[in-house]
């Protein structure tokens, strides 16, 4: 008789569970899910990171028997692809890829599709041109949020490469309001008109550069989506689309002024280990020197840090300024200093430098 069982049979992404299982009279015991062959009676202590079913084989003079057990794992972080189809055949060198993500617990929640960085906005989100090969593509979108899960979904195209190709392209893709972009197209032929058209929640202002580009400018915060058809000598039609983003800068500057805080507080209590974690990872070493050399003054420091405020904020890279008082030949003069966040390879914000 082979038995197994998963206490709790239902966690939440990141707990564990605590698998077990007994048998009589088996010569051998095997346990899927990369756990292989174990002791006729045990236990031991499983984290998947997704629901998944456990199945015990036993093998003895009597025969084969199993057992299974299934290990619910909810996760906050729901993620779905929803363009392209999955198989889909794309005859181009990339592809506009499209979802919707959402986090039960609010938590800021980063988002890549093969290390394209997306524009989300109201649980929706875009990835601009995600680059293709010849044949069989995966598309996998990777979320993660700030305690460390991640999330992610994939799918299948196949891609056929075109002899000739456009490519719109937004120069800014992302900025407040008002936001204006310059909208070109790149082509691999000469081209004989352009029709842009616009999808979203305003009326865009053009202004015409040369055939091939133009700038475009826009208000109201959230997603805005540009088509173009492109129409070469011989009459053959062309397409392409790009998607950008006014950001809500209001939520932004919540977002950031946050992570300043909360760097600034564990610099107050001398936790730069704790602060650290609010700087990109390839500054902490920096940081840390600087901080660990400040010793005793430190806190007294970062103590006397005044208030922070935005600058502007364009393409993924946010610059705030702090001013601070310092006496110099015996005169306070106020100096004004820059910080600048940026999003990291999953997508969450940081701080780059101050």
């Amino acid at each position: 008789m082979t038995r197994l069982t998963v206490d709790p049979g239902e966690i939440p992404a990141g707990d564990n569970a605590t698998l077990t299982w007994t048998s009589t009279y088996a010569d051998t015991l095997f346990i899927d899910q990369d756990i292989g062959t174990v002791e006729p009676n045990g236990t031991m202590t499983v984290a998947p990171s997704s629901s998944t079913t456990y199945t015990i084989t036993a093998t003895g003079s009597g025969g084969t028997a199993t057992a299974s057990a299934v290990l619910t794992v909810n996760h906050p972080i729901t993620l779905q692809i929803t363009e392209p189809l999955d198989g889909a055949v794309i005859s181009d060198t990339a592809v506009i890829v499209r979802g919707t993500i959402a986090h039960a617990n609010g938590l800021e929640t980063g988002l890549m599709v093969n290390g394209v960085a997306t524009i989300i906005d109201g649980g929706q989100f875009t990835a601009n041109h995600v680059p293709l090969v010849q044949g069989e593509n995966t598309i996998t979108a990777t979320a993660t949020d700030t305690s460390g899960l991640t999330f992610s979904d994939s799918i299948t195209v196949n891609a056929e490469m075109p002899e000739d190709y456009i490519r719109l392209s937004a120069i800014p893709v992302s900025g407040t309001s008002p936001f204006e972009t310059t909208l070109r197209i790149d082509s691999s032929f000469a081209v004989a008109s352009v029709q842009m058209t616009y999808f979203g929640p305003d009326d865009p202002t053009y202004s015409d550069v040369s055939l091939d580009e133009r700038k475009a400018q826009v208000t109201t915060e959230g997603l805005h989506d540009f088509s173009v058809e492109v129409t070469d000598s011989e009459g053959n039609i062309y397409t392409d689309e790009v998607s950008v983003e006014v950001v809500d800068e209001e939520a932004l500057d919540a977002l950031l002024q946050d992570k300043w805080t909360k760097m600034k507080t564990a610099l107050m209590t001398g936790d730069i280990d704790g602060a650290l974690e609010f700087h990109h990872e390839h500054q902490r070493e920096k940081y840390e020197g600087i901080y660990n050399a400040l010793g005793s003054d430190l806190i007294t420091l970062s103590g006397q840090m005044q208030d922070i405020s935005m600058v502007s904020y364009v393409n993924g890279l946010a610059k705030y300024k702090i001013q601070q008082d310092h006496e110099i030949a015996g005169q306070v003069v106020t100096i004004t200093y820059y910080i600048y966040f940026s999003r990291d390879a999953n997508g969450l914000w940081l701080i780059e430098s101050y």
